[in-house]
């Protein structure tokens, strides 16, 4: 299966407080493992859309003492990010935010920047995972 979603080479995650410093901390944690998979052509990229997805996690969820989790999965010919929080409602895939709105670009430079990306309701939480793929080479 192409992408990430065969089985994986290598898992990486880390659990963050809903707070803003934590898109901060998703960018570091995304560039820390990426280095340590020996994947620095594609780290500038994938630690943007990660920053971006925990941003949003932090802006259109809830706090919860839960915070918001991140997982970082290489497989096959892709990195896929997957960002996890409490709030069961997807995000929209029509109508996002455009380039010269105040904001709501976070999701227009995932779906014009990764392979692909998509949500789904999480299945073991009350939450949603929303996620993208970049590929390797």
């Amino acid at each position: 299966m192409a992408g990430a979603r065969g089985p994986a080479a290598a898992q990486a995650s880390i659990q963050l407080p809903h707070a803003p410093s934590s898109a901060r901390a998703a960018r570091r944690f995304v560039a820390a493992t990426l280095r340590g998979w020996r994947l620095d052509g594609v780290s500038q990229v994938v630690e943007l859309l990660a920053g971006e997805l925990v941003t949003n996690a932090i802006t259109h969820t809830p706090a919860s003492s839960v915070g918001i989790g991140l997982v970082v999965t290489l497989g096959g010919d892709a990195v896929r990010v997957e960002v996890h929080d409490t709030s069961p409602q997807l995000p929209k895939h029509e109508g996002m935010g455009g380039w010269d709105d105040e904001a709501g670009r976070g999701l227009e430079l995932v779906a014009a920047l990764a392979t692909r990306w998509g949500s789904d309701i999480d299945g073991h939480s009350a939450g949603k995972a929303v996620w993208f793929e970049v590929h390797t080479a």
